[in-house]
């Protein structure tokens, strides 16, 4: 969910688990608008994780916010980036994370290894589990996570350090095994000709 959807690209490099059937395929990035965000938790727990960044939060209705909240309560992992656009992305979430962002300071930071100079949002939190890793913060919200990192998701240098998007997976993936667990229909139903079949032209 961002407003820069292009530079939010890099994402799509993330692959959790495979689906079910052998078929080789893997979770796919979706980009969300606030039209096309969910507003019900059905429908919210087809995603594995949702990732936050540049968008002003406040435009969302009470009824997505209120789907985003319980979807994280209930085992969800959410994103978010902050850094220059921390006050716009964080003030309309209040209800799920006690979050604020008074200044920016651009510094020196390590990012995969690198080390590189980015605008670092000065944050705040209250009322959270929290555990700190490099450039973010974990807070446990009932059975889920908010990994709410200090930089922008959305301009460099994350979009542009290489083996960073590495480093949000393995985050994710340590917070929930069911994002590396693959999942292999009944051996009993399943006919491995059918994998065979498709690989044929009709």
């Amino acid at each position: 969910l961002s407003e820069r959807p292009t530079d939010m690209s890099y994402f799509s490099a993330i692959h959790f688990a495979e689906q079910e059937d052998y078929t080789e395929e893997y979770t796919k990035t979706v980009y969300l608008t606030g039209e096309t965000f969910p507003n019900t938790t059905d429908v919210m727990n087809n995603f594995k994780v949702m990732v936050i960044d540049d968008f002003d939060t406040k435009t969302l209705t009470e009824e997505q916010n209120q789907a985003l909240s319980e979807w994280i309560k209930q085992g969800g992992i959410c994103v978010i980036g902050t850094g220059v656009n921390a006050q716009k992305t964080l003030e309309g979430l209040q209800n799920i994370i006690s979050v604020s962002s008074n200044h920016v300071i651009n510094q020196y930071i390590r990012i995969a290894g690198t080390r590189v100079k980015a605008d670092v949002a000065q944050l705040e939190i209250q009322g959270s589990q929290t555990e700190e890793i490099e450039n973010a913060s974990i807070l446990h919200i009932g059975s889920g996570s908010v990994v709410l990192y200090d930089i922008s998701l959305s301009l460099s240098p994350a979009t542009e350090t290489t083996g960073f998007i590495n480093e949000i997976r393995d985050c994710c993936e340590s917070l929930s095994k069911s994002l590396t667990e693959i999942k292999y229909q009944d051996s009993y139903n399943y006919n491995p000709l059918s994998y065979i079949a498709r690989k044929f032209p009709e």
